[in-house]
């Protein structure tokens, strides 16, 4: 932790002697945090837990390698803590960046695709605000839970409806169960309203919706059924103001299960994971195309795409220009490509994403022919209306960036970098990536960490020339084929000075 965490209690669980240990700073602040890192959770001894931590405590982090937990410990904890994070995603709101601190003390180089995700998801979290919610809930003398974050942890819907009835004032619940959960609660209170009949159903506050409409990754193929058509209509009208949703869905999921959507009332963040099998899928990219244009232009800031067919990104940049995200991993692109339509003269684009902070590009595929984004994209990506991008992260995976194209880039280019903000560049199996390139993505001086992987063109006389250029603080990793290895196989190594 460092000076800005602000972490008075950092609690250290002893599994042999049950014992939880705190250590107060002298002057502590009115709020509190706990990190509690845990091997079993449902073992932790909650009179001690609840004893010890104060009334004036805040957040808590849960660190476990169990995948399930005891509800005791949430229901013991709600009525100080204002947050339960099982995951680090709510914890480390505004914080330094917590992975890139955690690669400087492993040994080995990571695989590229989840250390990216990784970096990624963590550059993400320490830009992003605590809610005004929270620090509303902290004020009030009678505290309640406003937000649990239930990460990997296995929960059923059940379980996740007895958490709905003794905490019914959440503000945000993360677990793909969440709708699940809602629609066994309401469904029938709810078809018996529509029917004209006394059904009722409650307002929810929660600003977040997570629905999982597959059936291959939570049942591993076994017959069970997966959510109705109707949930996420249900689930928007209970929880109308969710600015956050979060759906994984597999090649049976129908049409129009996410249709009503377009009826929230403001959308910020959207995540849909297709997770197949291989068979083509029911819903693509034109099920989600009117949510685009009902949201994007008015406040969608995140957007998060996963191996899902026939994305046209011209409609992506036109729909969506306050994107600060975007994650573009596995899809298949429209063919051919609508550049005509979209009037992109020359491969320049008409529309651009000028206020993209992070934009994460993973092929996936370096066989299929519509694996491949049209050019006039990294225009409006990496260069917005001819002017140098706001990007803080670049995660390129096959990008298959035309040099003719990262040409025109440098001479478009009306200042001296490319990317003067960006603080994490990812690249890996970028053929086309040349030295002189990487040295004009490397030249901004916010640039942290570097991550080079695979790159045709590169060899480890490159990355020495290369750790002479970049700034002294600048972390760099690379694993590379190189043809000379005495092993035959990958070279990996560190740069960092």
């Amino acid at each position: 932790m460092t000076k800005s965490t602000l972490v008075p209690y950092m609690a250290q669980f002893n599994m042999s002697h049950q014992i939880l240990e705190a250590h107060q700073i002298k002057k502590p602040p009115l709020l509190y945090d706990l990190c509690l890192c845990t091997g079993l959770v449902k073992h932790v001894s909650l009179c001690k837990l609840h004893v010890n931590c104060p009334q004036k405590l805040q957040q808590i982090l849960v660190t476990t390698q169990s995948s399930t937990i005891d509800l005791r410990l949430i229901s013991t904890l709600s009525t100080s803590a204002t947050c339960i994070d099982f995951d680090g995603e709510l914890y480390f709101r505004g914080r330094p960046n917590y992975n890139l601190k955690q690669l400087k003390l492993k040994s080995q180089v990571q695989h590229w695709l989840p250390e990216a995700e990784a970096l990624l998801k963590s550059l993400y979290i320490s830009h992003q605000k605590v809610p005004d919610y929270l620090q509303e809930t902290v004020r009030r003398p009678l505290r309640s839970l406003s937000e649990l974050h239930l990460g990997t942890v296995r929960v059923t819907a059940g379980e996740i409806c007895l958490i709905l009835d003794s905490v019914p004032e959440l503000r945000l619940l993360r677990h793909y169960q969440l709708v699940s959960a809602l629609y066994m609660k309401h469904a029938e209170g709810w078809k018996e309203g529509k029917e004209g009949r006394e059904g009722k159903i409650p307002t929810y506050k929660l600003l977040n919706l997570d629905a999982d409409f597959s059936h291959v990754v939570r049942c591993r193929m076994s017959p069970q059924s997966v959510l109705p058509i109707d949930a996420l209509s249900l689930a928007v009208a209970l929880c109308p103001n969710a600015e956050s949703v979060r759906i994984r869905y597999d090649c049976s999921t129908h049409h129009d299960s996410i249709e009503a959507l377009t009826s929230l009332h403001k959308l910020k963040e959207l995540s849909i994971v297709c997770v197949t099998s291989g068979e083509r899928c029911l819903l693509d990219f034109t099920d989600i195309v009117p949510i685009l244009e009902v949201h994007g232009e008015a406040q969608l800031k995140y957007l998060e795409l996963k191996v899902i067919e026939e994305v046209d990104p011209h409609v992506i940049i036109k729909c969506c220009p306050k994107l600060r995200v975007l994650i573009l991993s596995g899809c298949g692109f429209v063919t051919p490509d609508s550049c005509p339509y979209f009037q992109c003269g020359r491969g320049k684009p008409k529309y651009f994403l000028s206020r993209l902070k992070l934009l994460f590009y993973a092929d996936g595929d370096d066989f299929s022919w519509d694996h491949s984004l049209p050019q006039c994209f990294w225009f409006a990506t990496l260069l917005p209306d001819g002017k140098a991008s706001h990007l803080r992260g670049l995660f390129l995976e096959s990008p298959r960036i035309q040099d003719k194209t990262f040409k025109d880039l440098l001479n478009g280019c009306s200042q001296k970098c490319l990317l003067p903000e960006i603080q994490i560049l990812s690249l890996c199996r970028y053929s086309e990536l040349s030295f002189p390139h990487l040295t004009a993505l490397t030249a901004g001086e916010s640039l942290y960490y570097l991550r080079i992987s695979q790159c045709d063109q590169f060899k480890e006389s490159h990355m020495r020339r290369l750790k002479d250029l970049v700034n002294d603080d600048v972390m760099i990793t690379y694993d590379l084929d190189v043809e000379e290895s005495t092993s035959g196989g990958i070279r990996v190594g560190r740069a960092a000075k």
